[in-house]
């Protein structure tokens, strides 16, 4: 009879000459710290921007580029089109991060925080006209209003809007990107 081996011999004869390459394992796990580092500030309103500098001092002048890479990660996959005004409060955590990982971000962060909130007004004033037309349309003649052709046309025009602010958006974006060097 043979012998039945155990899912732990198994696993390590599958391991068997495998090598662990101990640089890469480093700078992701600093790469890590850095996202978790961002994560903690975005997420806690009591922690401070001089806290979040203090932690980053802690952060030896070697592993430093590894660390703010992870911020920097952070901070682009969190810049969104905004869906509605809270946006400000969450953007302004985020612009901390942006600060941390490279003093020059403050300046396009700032910009940024106005090109979103444009987008917003321009967004809510769209939507405005809009109803405003339709109440009058309604009220002069009711049996010519399509609500539904009236939305279909809403809809589009919202996405043309989305589309033009996303485009200015992805090049800020990439700007961040070439700043941070990531």
């Amino acid at each position: 009879m043979s012998r039945i081996k155990s899912a732990w011999e198994i696993a390590l004869e599958k391991t068997e000459g495998l090598e662990v390459d101990e640089a890469r394992l480093r700078s992701d796990s600093l790469v890590l710290e850095g996202k978790a580092l961002a994560g903690k500030y975005l997420n806690s309103m009591e922690m401070s921007f001089e806290e979040l500098q203090k932690d980053l001092a802690k952060v030896s002048a070697q592993d430093m580029p590894l660390v703010r890479s992870g911020l920097a990660q952070v901070v682009l996959s969190n810049i969104t089109l905004p869906t509605d005004t809270t946006f400000r409060m969450r953007f302004e955590r985020l612009a901390d991060v942006a600060r941390a990982a490279d003093s020059q971000a403050g300046d396009t962060m700032d910009r940024l925080a106005q090109f979103l909130s444009g987008y917003l007004e321009e967004k809510e004033n769209y939507v405005k006209s809009i109803e405003q037309q339709l109440t009058a349309a309604m009220r002069d003649n009711p049996d010519s209003v399509d609500p539904s052709k009236f939305s279909q046309i809403v809809q589009q025009n919202l996405k043309r809007l989305d589309a033009q602010y996303q485009g200015t958006l992805d090049s800020t974006k990439e700007t961040l990107r070439e700043l941070f060097g990531v």
